[in-house]
């Protein structure tokens, strides 16, 4: 498909077409590439208008701090050298000596002159990455040694381009081939990622036709099967193939002025014949040997799906027909399991038959798996969240992936886990402490709130009447925040850290906990679970405790009689890049 198409093609049926942030994802998409396809695939970059800062690494530059020298940056140049202590934009094709980062030991400063890329792409393969520079700390650590190795000018991480992801991610990593890319009119506008020559990129016409990779969970096709009741009145037959195209396009057109997408296929299928087994037929239509079939309680319905699938048999015995059109739904989809199961036995269950268990991302989420479950059920189910070892700092709405910080000198000091701002500046202590605390209000900005609350229970209060405790991008809301603080008061913001980690590995930190919860306690519990009332709070409890729970995730059987556009050479995969 050319690049619109496969856009529009991943986000009817995914998320977007591929973001990459690291040497990892280009390594995974690498190998998801049919093993004999050597050209080009689709990923999500395409020339924006907008030029931006950001570092080689990936990160954008909101930390704000930089060490332009004098009339620094100017003209178009868009990579940044380092001399004398400050920083200067050059053109690319320079060639010069270079630093890399060699994570968690000092800079190495490489004396062999080359273009930006190519000291990128050997830093990459020899170390970390160029450097990314926070604060002048490291700045003046950078400068010693180039002091000490006698060199000149020098590349660092520093680089403009405006190519934006298809699904308005930040991040800034790249990964382009040699002479790449390039400046000439007319080179293409849209980049795709080479099979071969390790993933490298190349910008082309976003006219070319080409295999392409999409992200995130796969939004199932919905088949709906309806009954008919047909009768002849003896001056014909149902068999007659004309007489049921007829009817087909019939029906397609009523459907069609009810709202059903014009791409969506309509056609007969025919019932297991008489003496043939279900799992003959399923086999005989390209089922795998291996594959296992079993039935699903009708009663008591062990599976309770969100969607609804309407299935019903034609009452046509002489034709034994049924007629079923396919539509796109919504993602993403739960499933309730109402078998009681531990966390673990709970976990491999969601994978084997669906992707995991529920991973939540928004109080949209959590309202959604307390409508899902059983109107009679009044316990706990589990959820994905399993306790892990290693903290994150994050903030409230879910956001993990965070690259500003503002804290005061000598934090954080390692208090606590929750933070709280005060004349701008952000200190880490217990969560426990009662204080005012500022909201999000959406598209109106922040409100501040002269309630004393513990931390936990500031959050609930923003959710129920605002949006959330805040979070913080850049310099600019910060100053925004500041700007409504009480003088003399520490007061909480969003940010905060947990070890709590996602089955599924999602680095989302959405959390929805109950009052008390989690609590620090020995043997309080390492497995999450959601209660059906209280609003759908969340308790840790013994990872042995059996109950219900919930699965996300497409059903993983094998989904017969429906088309899969372009799907031979390169099939599009859910590989589930984090989002």
């Amino acid at each position: 498909m050319s690049w619109p198409e496969a856009q529009s093609y991943c986000r009817e049926r995914f998320t977007d077409l591929a973001t990459v942030e690291s040497e990892d994802d280009v390594n995974r998409l690498v190998n998801i590439a049919d093993a004999r396809y050597s050209g080009s695939v689709w990923i999500g970059l395409k020339r924006g208008a907008q030029k931006r800062w950001a570092w080689s690494n990936g990160e954008d530059t909101t930390s704000q701090y930089y060490n332009w020298g004098p009339s620094q940056p100017n003209g178009d140049e868009d990579c940044v050298t380092y001399n004398s202590g400050a920083w200067h934009n050059v053109r690319c094709d320079h060639l010069l000596d270079f630093a890399c980062d060699n994570e968690n030991t000092e800079y190495i400063i490489v004396q062999s002159s080359k273009t930006w890329t190519d000291a990128q792409s050997y830093c990459r393969q020899h170390y970390t990455d160029l450097p990314t520079i926070h604060n002048s700390e490291e700045n003046n650590q950078i400068t010693k040694q180039i002091i000490m190795s006698d060199a000149w000018y020098v590349w660092i991480g520093l680089f403009r381009d405006s190519w934006e992801w298809s699904d308005k991610s930040s991040l800034f990593f790249r990964h382009w081939a040699t002479g790449q890319p390039s400046q000439s009119s007319g080179s293409g506008d849209c980049v795709g990622m080479s099979s071969t020559d390790s993933g490298k990129w190349v910008h082309e016409s976003c006219d070319l036709q080409q295999p392409f990779i999409c992200h995130g969970d796969e939004k199932l096709l919905r088949n709906q099967i309806v009954r008919l009741k047909l009768s002849c009145n003896g001056k014909c037959t149902l068999n007659d193939p004309s007489l049921q195209t007829d009817v087909l396009n019939e029906i397609s057109e009523k459907l069609k002025s009810m709202g059903l997408k014009d791409e969506s296929k309509i056609s007969w299928r025919k019932s297991v014949s008489s003496g043939e087994t279900i799992s003959e037929k399923l086999k005989s239509m390209g089922l795998e040997s291996e594959s296992k079939i079993s039935w699903i309680k009708k009663e008591g319905e062990e599976v309770f799906h969100e969607e609804n699938n309407f299935m019903a048999n034609s009452n046509n015995a002489s034709n034994n027909q049924r007629l079923f059109w396919s539509s796109s739904a919504v993602s993403r989809q739960y499933h309730y399991v109402n078998t009681v199961m531990s966390w673990s036995e709970a976990q491999s269950y969601c994978r084997e038959r669906f992707t995991d268990l529920a991973t939540v991302d928004s109080m949209d989420d959590v309202n959604r798996l307390v409508n899902l479950a059983d109107a009679g059920y009044s316990g706990s189910v589990w959820i994905g969240l399993k306790r892990g070892t290693q903290k994150r700092w994050g903030w409230s709405a879910g956001e993990s992936k965070t690259q500003y910080f503002n804290w005061a000198s000598g934090q954080p000091d390692w208090d606590g886990d929750c933070v709280v701002t005060h004349s701008g500046v952000w200190h880490d202590t217990l969560c426990d402490y009662k204080r005012y605390f500022v909201c999000y209000v959406e598209n109106s900005g922040y409100i501040m709130v002269q309630s004393a609350k513990i931390w936990s229970d500031a959050q609930s209060y923003c959710r129920q009447n605002y949006r959330d405790l805040p979070t913080i991008h850049n310099s600019v809301e910060n100053n925004q925040i500041k700007q409504i603080l009480l003088s003399g008061y520490y007061i909480w913001i969003g940010l905060f850290q947990d070890s709590w980690e996602w089955s599924d590995k999602s680095s989302r930190l959405f959390r929805h906990w109950a009052k008390g919860q989690p609590s620090q306690s020995s043997g309080s519990g390492d497995c999450v679970g959601m209660t059906k009332n209280n609003s759908g709070k969340w308790a840790q409890h013994s990872c042995d405790l059996r109950q219900p729970f919930v699965c996300h995730g497409g059903c993983l059987l094998k989904q017969l009689d429906v088309a899969q556009p372009y799907s031979e050479k390169f099939p599009t995969a859910s590989t589930g890049f984090e989002q």
